[in-house]
């Protein structure tokens, strides 16, 4: 019968005169324990432990429980480990495909088993396996969209900051009066070139191939608003006039020394100043007289 931790306590006097060592909860052998507490211990796993006082948990109890915890803990690791591959398949699901594979299997080896099914049933194995490196692949091209959008977005801002750029230094060189309204006019007539170039677009209702500097003087003629009264018609006006100086390609102003001056500077703005007027700066002809 167990005792209470009480009535050891109490005996715990004659326990000290009875044995001068300590009462021990475990002992390897039955004669080392005190014969008067002989029926108090219990033999487990080959030793005796303290059983007979209920509430006392022996280090063999306390051994018993860590080792099970260590055993559920590794059984449910082993267990993880084991079902890793099904990824996210429910069990049951994998059953049935197990069960039709066996049922196959019997036909197949009976000659009784039907091509279709089987054809079936290799697709769907195949999918199960191509599953995670889909999903995987999908990701992936979703990331890179994202990324290609990022880029295409970045190149877009960069090139109409460089396109409105240039019009703006040129609008402010040619004395523009408002100088933000005439570039959101503009910038939508030009592009980059393969150069890198600003210049007007083709199909636009500009001559093509214009740098913004070249394009707001062909402007003065066409909106002379653009460039405040000064540059208006009449006795005062200056028709013709190129930012203070007089383009060499115009009826009006035609002078082919200025024309070989500025071709040995700079051919591509001969060019573009000829083009104005629709002349070949190699061999220029004066045009006709403008009717405006």
């Amino acid at each position: 019968m167990k005792r209470s931790i009480l009535a050891l306590a109490i005996m715990a006097p004659s326990i000290l005169r009875g044995n001068s060592s300590q009462l021990n909860a475990v002992y390897d052998k039955q004669e080392d324990i005190p014969p008067q507490y002989v029926d108090l211990f219990s033999e487990r796993n080959g030793k005796y432990e303290l059983t007979g006082v209920s509430g006392v948990k022996t280090q063999a109890d306390v051994d018993r429980i860590n080792n099970s915890l260590v055993k559920e803990r590794n059984d449910h690791k082993l267990l993880r480990e084991r079902y890793a591959p099904l990824n996210d398949y429910d069990v049951n699901d994998v059953l049935t495909r197990v069960s039709e594979y066996d049922e196959l299997k019997l036909r197949a080896e009976s000659g009784n088993f039907d091509s279709t099914k089987i054809d079936e049933l290799v697709e769907v194995r195949i999918k199960s396996r191509l599953a995670p490196v889909q999903r995987e692949l999908e990701q992936a091209k979703t990331q890179l969209g994202e990324k290609e959008q990022i880029i295409t977005t970045f190149q877009t801002e960069k090139r109409e900051g460089t396109i409105r750029g240039h019009i703006t230094k040129a609008a402010v060189a040619a004395k523009v009066t408002d100088v933000e309204d005439v570039v959101a006019l503009s910038e939508r007539l030009f592009e980059l070139d393969d150069a890198g170039h600003v210049v007007t677009k083709d199909n636009v209702g500009v001559i093509p191939g214009l740098a913004p500097d070249v394009y707001l003087k062909d402007m003065m003629d066409k909106k002379p608003h653009w460039f405040g009264p000064t540059l208006g018609g009449g006795a005062g006006g200056s028709k013709g006039n190129v930012n203070g100086g007089n383009n060499p390609y115009s009826h009006e102003h035609w002078n082919m020394t200025e024309q070989n001056k500025i071709y040995k500077a700079n051919p591509e703005k001969a060019r573009q100043l000829a083009s104005i007027h629709g002349v070949d700066p190699l061999s220029p002809v004066q045009p006709a007289k403008s009717t405006k």
